[in-house]
């Protein structure tokens, strides 16, 4: 990947790969950040195909849950540990726009059905499957 992102103090960050958190807990989802990238329609395509898949994977049906419209939030943040949970870790997100990977944080809203999109979504943004076959 060769990208290269230019952090708010003027350094250049160059991520090295493409990757996404979801924001908030098993139950309710608030978010996901996708990371090594500041093109939001790669962005946007790579989120909803994750957020496609987290609700088949948990059978999340009524509601399901989709990428809201609008453009995402860039955000700079580093991961620390916060504590375990049934000896696995369990990781928080700091604000570190010095040494932070850079990420674009899409909101999620609860929707009826797998198939139902928010209003306002651009027709012109690919899901993930149709940029990965281009």
């Amino acid at each position: 990947m060769s990208e290269k992102i230019t952090r708010p103090n003027g350094t250049v960050y160059r991520p090295r790969h493409l990757r996404t958190q979801m924001i908030g807990n098993d139950d309710e989802p608030t978010a996901i950040v996708v990371f090594g990238t500041a093109d939001q329609r790669d962005a946007r395509a790579l989120a909803e195909h994750d957020v496609r898949a987290m609700n088949i994977e948990w059978d999340y049906t009524d509601p399901a849950y989709a990428v809201a419209s609008g453009l995402g939030e860039p955000v700079w943040w580093s991961r620390e540990l916060s504590h375990f949970d049934d000896n696995q870790p369990v990781y928080r997100y700091k604000e570190d726009p010095e040494r932070g990977a850079h990420g674009i944080r899409f909101h999620l809203v609860e929707v009826e059905a797998l198939d139902e999109l928010p209003s306002g979504r651009e027709s012109d943004v690919p899901l993930w499957d149709e940029v990965a076959d281009a």
